[in-house]
């Protein structure tokens, strides 16, 4: 089995057109899952898909300029996301966002996935306002 720390990272790059926008601040926001919890890296640390999303578009960032921020934290549930890391990110001025979460919230018994997706797309419209269009 091929591991994602096995591919090399110029791969990884490639894969990521040259041409795009040019992000110059990434922020990625959620819970365990983007925080990169129990996924282990070579050298034996968390090294989650945010992190490694970040290390490939500072790849093809220009003169690998990029900054980034991973304010995901394990346990949260989404309305916690929503509003702890949401005004925090928007500080850090992003032009690029991501938002993983919801994954606690429907394991807890009687959960409304309906009312989480409306939660998140609630989300959607204000950090669009807030990012640069790219």
């Amino acid at each position: 089995m091929v591991r994602m720390d096995d591919l090399p990272l110029d791969s990884l790059a490639a894969a990521v057109p040259s041409a795009g926008p040019g992000w110059s601040c990434y922020v990625a926001l959620g819970d365990s899952f983007t925080e990169g919890l129990e996924d282990v890296g070579p050298e034996g640390s968390y090294r989650g898909w945010a992190d490694r999303l970040a290390e490939t578009l500072a790849a093809v960032a220009p003169a690998g300029d990029l900054r980034y921020a991973n304010l995901a934290v394990r346990g949260k549930l989404l309305p916690e996301i929503v509003g702890e890391q949401v005004p925090a990110a928007l500080t850090l001025q992003p032009d690029l966002v991501s938002l993983v979460g919801g994954g606690n919230d429907v394991l807890r018994p009687g959960s409304d996935p309906d009312q989480l997706a409306d939660q998140l797309e609630d989300q959607r419209q204000p950090v669009l306002r807030a990012v640069p269009a790219g």
